[in-house]
């Protein structure tokens, strides 16, 4: 299964290579707010995996898909914007805890919180 870094990877496999250095300036430039911008220093001749590692250790995995879903849409990659969004959303979503009201599944779920359960469904 892909994690966030192998989606940004893909994602920015889809540049061309000026496209990609435009991207990476971005990145020294124009960033979402509340993320500072990566110096250029660091990002000048990297290639993908290395701008994907220099993104999670700055942002982390999500501020990450953040930055490059903003990056993307300011330098008119659009379509890309929306695949990895996409492709992200469905990741998260693998991941995102889903409770069931059976009482079948409810049994297996620590003492504690049956009670509020059964509260919930009153």
């Amino acid at each position: 299964m892909a994690g966030a870094p192998s989606l940004l990877a893909s994602t920015l496999d889809g540049l061309l290579a000026g496209e990609l250095k435009r991207f990476r300036w971005s990145l020294s430039h124009v960033v979402a707010e509340g993320f500072k911008p990566i110096p250029r220093g660091q990002l000048e001749n990297r290639d993908v995996p290395d701008t994907v590692d220099l993104m999670v250790g700055a942002y982390g995995e999500e501020g990450a898909v953040t930055v490059t879903l903003y990056v993307l849409r300011k330098t008119d990659q659009n379509d890309l914007a929306q695949t990895l969004e996409k492709d992200y959303s469905c990741l998260c979503s693998q991941f995102s805890p889903k409770i069931s009201h059976s009482p079948e599944r409810n049994m297996k779920l620590p003492s504690l919180i049956r009670p509020w359960l059964k509260l919930r469904r009153m």
